[in-house]
Parts: C-alpha cells; structure tokens; sequence
C-alpha cells in the first residue's frame, strides 16, 4: 500500500477542534496538505495505526498546545511517536497554561508560535 505524503500531521485535543480546523483550512488554502484525524482515517482502518501512518508520512509535526491537550493521553502519545520518527515539532499555543513536566520533557527544545 502506498502511503500519502503530508506536509503536516496536526495533533490537538478535541476540545481544540474548532481552532485545530481552523488552522488547517488556512494551512490547505495556501496548497499544503494536512493531516487531522478524524478526517484523515481511512475508513474501516485501525485508528492508532493510522494515527502512526499519518506521523511517519508528514514532513512536520504540529501541536496544537492547550491545558487540554497537555492532559490528553492521546495528545502525549501522538508527540512521543513524533519524538520517535525524529519529526519536526511546530507547537502552537492556543491556550493558556504551563507545559506539564512530560511535555516539556518531549516539547522542550521545539519551536513555539504563541
């Protein structure tokens, strides 16, 4: 099976949904290609594995930054695969609060766009 390349893989809480689509329409209007779940997940697939497809098959890796999405299991797993691929990490902030300890442990020495 031949994977899709995507420019970016866009991670975020769901309670971020409305800013996390936001900034993909802008992202696609200037002729990038975005990866958000659930958008992105091929019908019938496992989630997870396409979770990690959609990682490895992006050029960068952006995080959408929240109190929520620093508590998100989901959220942490999906950085730590970005980790793990050795991905580049965009991290916009679109909330208020401090990073806990294990995502400045994993976003530490990213770039961040307040």
């Amino acid at each position: 099976m031949s994977m899709a390349q995507y420019d970016a893989f866009v991670s975020y809480s769901t309670k971020n949904s409305d800013a996390a689509l936001e900034l993909v329409r802008g992202i696609e209007a200037r002729g990038y290609k975005c990866f958000i779940a659930p958008r992105d997940i091929t019908p019938g697939a496992l989630y997870a594995q396409d979770i990690i497809r959609g990682i490895k098959c992006a050029n960068v890796f952006l995080f959408l930054y929240s109190a929520d999405s620093d508590a998100s299991y989901y959220c942490r797993s999906e950085v730590n695969s970005a980790v793990s691929e050795s991905k580049y990490i965009l991290t916009v902030r679109v909330g208020e609060g401090e990073p806990s300890d294990i995502m400045k442990f994993y976003l530490g020495p990213t770039q961040w766009i307040n």
